[in-house]
C-alpha cells in the first residue's frame, strides 16, 4: 500500500509584539477548533526568531493561506506572501509527485497546481503521449 503526502514549509514574518501576540491568539483559536471537531490542526508551528515557521506533512495550504490573509488584512494590506508545497508518495506511483503554490493577500488568495497547470496546456497543445 502506498501513502500519499502534501508537505509544506514557509517562514511568516513576525515584525512587531503585536503581531506575535495577534498570531498566538488565532493559532489558539485554531488550537481550540481543532480540538472539538477532532480533526487536526491542518499544519504544525513554531515561533522562530525571524517569525512564524508554519509547516508540516499532510498539511492543509488553505488552512494556512487563510490565516496568512487575515494577518496580512490586519497588519499588511498592501503587502502579498507566498508559499509552495510538495505532494509525494512513498512509492513510485505514477502521476503521485508533484506540487502547487498559493499567493496571499489581505483580500483573497489564489492557488496553482502543477498537474492542474500542465492539463490547462494539453488543452493547447493537444494529446500528449
Amino acid at each position: 500500500m502506498a501513502n500519499n503526502y502534501l508537505e509544506l514549509s514557509t517562514m511568516l514574518k513576525v515584525q512587531t509584539p503585536e503581531e506575535r501576540a495577534w498570531l498566538e491568539a488565532e493559532l489558539k483559536i485554531l488550537e481550540e477548533k481543532s480540538e472539538l471537531t477532532y480533526e487536526p490542526m491542518g499544519f504544525d508551528y513554531e515561533f522562530e526568531k525571524d517569525g512564524l515557521w508554519i509547516h508540516g506533512e499532510n498539511a492543509t495550504p488553505e488552512l494556512v493561506a487563510d490565516l496568512i490573509q487575515k494577518f496580512l488584512a490586519k497588519f499588511h494590506p498592501d503587502k502579498f506572501f507566498i508559499f509552495s508545497w510538495a505532494y509525494y508518495c512513498d512509492k513510485p506511483r505514477l502521476d503521485e509527485f508533484g506540487g502547487g503554490a498559493a499567493i496571499v493577500r489581505a483580500g483573497g488568495y489564489e492557488t496553482i497546481d502543477a498537474m492542474g497547470e500542465m492539463q490547462k496546456l494539453l488543452s493547447e497543445w493537444g494529446e500528449a503521449l
